[in-house]
């Protein structure tokens, strides 16, 4: 039957080789046979394979009247070209830090991994630059001086991370941990904001990563967080620096060098933000770690991957210098 077939679907046969061979087949066989045939005749008398792939592109490709299906599919630019980045929000943060004239308000929610609707954290950082506990003289701080709080939610401080993100609920690395009803601890943190914003008019900004999912929770939680505030999320200003690679905050802060601990405490999260916002708003920070460069993909191809064993004796003989240097010399070669 397969051979039958293969030779129905050659060009050269003829229709009376296709009943003869028919003929000498049993009843059952007939009907397969006529089947194969009429599948036959039928993509037979198809359109071409360029106009069915220009009827697919059609649909799948909008385009206005005036404009051809060749005009629409188009080979695509590298994003790495820095042609196509937009540096925008990127732009506007280096010129609110550079200016010291905006005070900075970075804040991050934590949730329980299991039920995110569950707030368990609330940090909030801020950059103050006319902050008196730093200046007396009313004039902005050169050095950014950070005040950080932390808040735990009383009500859901039993429910524990740990599976899918890191447990460090108690673990805030700049103050004293407040525990508080979920209430008062949503009060609390509207009137930091009002308060700021009130002190400071069209001075503010939020800091965050990914802050727009941190604002929604709060306004279906019945805060009514100020539309004036604009906001400057730190994910978008990595992004247009590297398009390519993960944009967590702690690649942010590997990558920039900023020493870091103990990663999903929201206090800690919101420290952290504004320390990464001031380190790539810094123009010799961004030299120093090429950010503006355009990026440049190795590819290496290995033919058979290492088992288990060798991975773990090829470590064990790699050297912690590229030269057996001393401890002496490997000090100074860090900071020369």
């Amino acid at each position: 039957m397969l051979a039958l077939r293969q030779t129905v679907r050659s060009k050269n046969i003829t229709n009376t080789l296709i009943e003869s061979a028919q003929l000498q087949l049993k009843p059952p066989f007939q009907n397969a046979c006529h089947r194969c045939f009429s599948s036959v005749e039928s993509t037979s008398n198809e359109k071409e394979p360029e106009a069915k792939t220009s009827k697919i592109r059609s649909v799948l490709i909008p385009r206005s009247k005036n404009e051809t299906v060749e005009d629409k599919v188009r080979p695509r630019k590298p994003t790495f070209n820095s042609g196509d980045r937009t540096y925008a929000t990127l732009n506007q943060g280096i010129d609110w830090v550079t200016s010291r004239s905006k005070v900075f308000i970075s804040f991050d929610l934590e949730h329980y991994e299991f039920e995110p609707t569950l707030l368990t954290e609330i940090g909030i950082t801020v950059y103050d630059p006319y902050d008196k506990k730093w200046d007396q003289k009313n004039q902005p701080v050169f050095f950014p001086r950070f005040r950080s709080s932390h808040i735990i939610v009383d009500e859901h401080k039993r429910h524990r991370n740990g599976r899918f993100v890191p447990d460090n609920m108690f673990n805030f690395l700049f103050g004293k941990s407040n525990v508080m009803k979920q209430k008062a601890a949503l009060k609390a943190f509207t009137e930091i904001i009002n308060h700021y914003n009130q002190a400071y008019p069209g001075e503010v900004v939020f800091i965050g990563q990914q802050l727009s999912g941190d604002i929604l929770f709060l306004k279906k939680m019945g805060i009514q967080v100020p539309e004036n505030i604009p906001i400057l999320d730190t994910e978008r200003v990595w992004k247009e620096s590297q398009p390519e690679g993960s944009s967590n905050l702690a690649h942010i802060l590997q990558k920039l060098d900023l020493p870091h601990s103990f990663i999903h405490n929201a206090g800690n999260d919101s420290y952290y933000t504004l320390m990464a916002l001031f380190s790539l708003c810094d123009l010799p920070t961004r030299k120093c770690y090429k950010l503006d460069e355009p990026l440049t993909i190795e590819i290496t191809t290995q033919s058979k991957p290492l088992s288990k064993t060798k991975r773990k004796h090829l470590k064990a003989f790699i050297p912690r210098f590229e030269k057996q240097d001393t401890p002496e010399d490997a000090l100074l070669k860090f900071f020369k």
